[in-house]
Formats: structure tokens, sequence, C-alpha cells
């Protein structure tokens, strides 16, 4: 081996060592900030406290109902998940909330496997980076809700997916079980799951794999089974109950006017851009409007890249997931999670592209990606760092503040009540129930809200 051979292999070696240890970094930064902001107590959100009431109620034998009526309002995957938990002693807060931290520091890691299989490696710990970051995911990784558990179960079918693609076959069975969960967990990712049976097919259509055919097809049939099921018991149990449901929004599209019919998904579509810039940077500009549409555009541009490179699975599954939302409603930033990887790597490749348009900018294009990447991180970050403050003082006497004066309530409730009482509150009905071991009925705020 010439000298300059050898000088070269041992500045590749050297290279790659320091972005080995870079990414060591990157991940032991990201695991203290999560930890740190463990916390052995609960973080009072309306759907938390509904699925802990789930499963409180399956443990008691009482079935899935909650406050005596059957619940048709989300799916019994996570509530059993919870219940089960309970039975193996592990049904604590403080061991939910580790539950959940590892589910979220899972989720980054398989994403950034993920990612690495449609970029190289630099992108993919740049998308990782934004989404640990992102105030959104560090937010709802504390709290005992589907969103982290449906992100990481998703994630791990479209790893697995990805890697089929790729003709990597080993796995997959293990991708199309994970992806089969998933409408269990929340039921507006079936479409996402469709999409992503739907892709592996396109994707794989040259390896002509009995294999591949038989995972797609059988999750296709699973999922649309899946579906039914739900629906038929969701039917059954409406006719007889007065119950909140996702019908209800579904129910109020059928009443838009043709006109409606139009603009809504337009105004819906535009001013999710907000709820993208919310997950990316931590600000959302609602105020703004549909001029946040405008952070569509590098999304756009980097499904159309991805699509050129025939990467169909991810533009499928992101589009097959928002479409359908629009149509009723504007995503919350909470509610893009499942995709939220998706959403940056397609924003950051848009970027890209569209800074390398311009002649004079030609190869800088990654330059500015990691610049944006290092920008939206130190913008969420004192966001993260606050939260993670306020989870370990909230529960502290001396300090007042909403959560304080929530569980205040509750005690004065549960002190108060008499065995069978039934309360109603304008606000925070679910928390106050679970608390107070207290029952109200089922849209107790919206029939006060009407008079």
């Amino acid at each position: 081996m010439t000298h300059a051979a050898t000088v070269a292999s041992d500045s590749a070696a050297s290279s790659v060592s320091r972005r080995l240890a870079l990414g060591y970094l990157i991940s032991a930064a990201v695991a203290t900030l999560y930890l740190a902001s463990y916390s052995p107590h609960w973080y009072p959100t309306p759907d938390s406290a509904l699925y802990l009431m789930l499963a409180d109620n399956l443990n008691a034998g009482q079935g899935y109902t909650l406050w005596g009526y059957p619940h048709v309002h989300v799916p019994p995957g996570f509530a059993w998940l919870l219940a089960g938990a309970d039975r193996l002693g592990l049904g604590s807060i403080a061991w939910l909330n580790v539950a959940m931290i590892a589910s979220g520091l899972a989720a980054l890691e398989v994403v950034r496997r993920a990612v690495n299989l449609l970029s190289d490696a630099q992108l993919a710990w740049g998308v990782m980076v934004i989404l640990a970051l992102s105030s959104t995911m560090h937010r709802y990784t504390l709290c005992i809700l589907t969103d982290v558990p449906t992100m990481l179960a998703a994630w791990i079918g479209l790893w697995c997916y990805l890697r089929a693609a790729a003709g990597r076959l080993r796995g997959l069975e293990l991708g199309t079980l994970a992806l089969a969960c998933c409408p269990w967990l929340r039921i507006a990712v079936i479409p996402l799951v469709v999409a992503a049976a739907v892709g592996l097919l396109i994707e794989c259509r040259r390896q002509r794999s009995l294999r591949v055919w038989a995972n797609a097809l059988g999750l296709l049939v699973i999922v649309l089974a899946t579906a039914a099921g739900f629906y038929w018991h969701h039917q059954q149990m409406v006719r007889s109950f007065d119950l909140p449901s996702y019908a209800s929004f579904a129910g109020g599209a059928g009443d838009r006017s043709q006109w409606e019919w139009l603009w809504q998904p337009i105004h819906n579509f535009l001013f999710t851009g907000s709820r993208i810039s919310k997950l990316l940077s931590g600000q959302g500009h609602e105020s703004l409007g549909w001029l946040m549409g405008l952070m569509w555009i590098p999304v756009l541009v980097g499904m159309k890249v991805a699509a050129g490179r025939g990467q169909v699975i991810g533009v499928l599954v992101l589009m097959a997931y928002v479409v359908p939302i629009v149509l009723v409603r504007s995503l919350l930033a909470r509610y893009l999670l499942p995709v939220a990887p998706l959403v940056i790597f397609f924003f950051l490749t848009g970027i890209q592209q569209l800074v390398e348009r311009r002649a004079v900018w030609q190869g800088r294009g990654r330059t500015v990606v990691l610049v944006c990447v290092a920008a939206l991180a130190a913008m969420n970050l004192p966001k993260c760092v606050k939260l993670a403050v306020r989870r370990h003082i909230d529960h502290n006497p001396a300090v007042a503040g909403q959560v304080a004066d929530l569980y205040a309530t509750a005690h004065t409730l549960r002190g108060q009540s008499r065995p069978n009482d039934l309360f109603v509150s304008p606000a925070g009905h679910r928390e106050l129930a679970y608390l107070s071991g207290v029952a109200t009925i089922p849209k107790a705020d919206r029939y006060l809200r009407k008079g």
C-alpha cells in the first residue's frame, strides 16, 4: 500500500470515529434531557385521565366502560396495556412514566435507523435531533397517552418495511405485527397502515417475493377487518347511548354546504402549516393564519424529491395520514407525531433542494440544512428545559399553579361526595373524575356549555 493510500485510509477511519463519537454524544445529551424530565407524578391531561379510568374499570371487572357507559371514543389497545401493567405490579404512575420515556427514547432510535435508509447518516441524525428536541415530542413523551406508543409501533413497522424495500427481509413479520397493532392504539392511523402496505408492494414489485406479498396483503386484510369491527361495535353502542365518539367530527363535516366542502379542507391544510411550525420550532404563529401554509412548501418539495428516488412508502404514508384528517379538521402538533419524522425529513430535503436550485448556492445545501437543524434545536431547547423543571415543582404544595389547583379541587370533591354521587364541570371533568374517584357523565361539559 502506498503512503498516500495509507494516509487516506487513516483519515477515513478518523472521520468515522469522530462521527461515532458525535453520535454517542448526541444520544447521551438527549437521554439526559428526557431522564431529567422524569417525575413520579401524573402529568394531567383529559385524554390521559380517560385512559387511566378505562384501565381501572377493566381491572375492576366492569369491562370497557366509563362512568357506567360503554366506551367507543378511543380503541381499547392502550387501556389494555395499562390494565396489563397494573396486573403485573407496574401500574403506578411512577412506573408508567418510566415506560413512556423508554418508549420515547426507543422511538427516536428507530426513527434514526429508518431515516438512514432514506438518506445518509448525517441527515438521519439531523431528523432525530429535531424530533428529540421538539417541545411537542418532549411534552407528550412525559404524558401517559397514545401519541408516543403509536409512533413507536408505526415506526418499527415502517423501519422493517423500508428494510424490505432495500432487499433486507429479516424482521418483515415484526413490522407487519407492529403496524397491525397501531389501529388498536389510535383510529386515525388506519390510512397510514394501509398506505404502508401499498407502498411496500409498489417498492418491492421487482423483487417478486411471496413473503412480501403475504405480509402486505395480510396487513391489509387485518387492518380492514379491524376497522370494520370497530365500526360495527360503534354503531351497536351509539344506537342505545348518547356517547362521545370520533363520529361527531364526521357528522359535523356531513352538515357542510358545498362551498364549505371546498374551502374548509383548504383552510385546514394551510392552517396545519402553523402546526408544522409548532412541531419544528416550538412556535406555532397561529395568528398568521393561512400564511403559515408556506411551511408546506419545503415539505412538498421534499416529497417530490423522494418520489423521484422511488421512495414511495414515506410519500404515501404522509399523504394517507394527513389528507383524511384535514378533510375534517386541521391537525394539532401532537397529531402530527406519528408522521413527524417524515415531515421533518421532507422539510430538510426540501430546504436543501430549494437552496441548491440557485447556482451560487450549489453544494452548500447540506450546510444550510445543518444550520437549520441547529437553529430549530436551539429554539426548542428552552421550552424542554422549562418543562423538565416544572415537572419537579408542580406538585410542591408551596408552588401555586394549575396542577396544584386541580389536585386541591379533586381533594375537595372527594371529601364532599357520597356513594353514587355524580358531578358536572365545565372544564377538567376527566381529570377531576380520575383524581377524585367521583363519576361524571359523558358529554357533561358540552351539556353545560349549551345550557
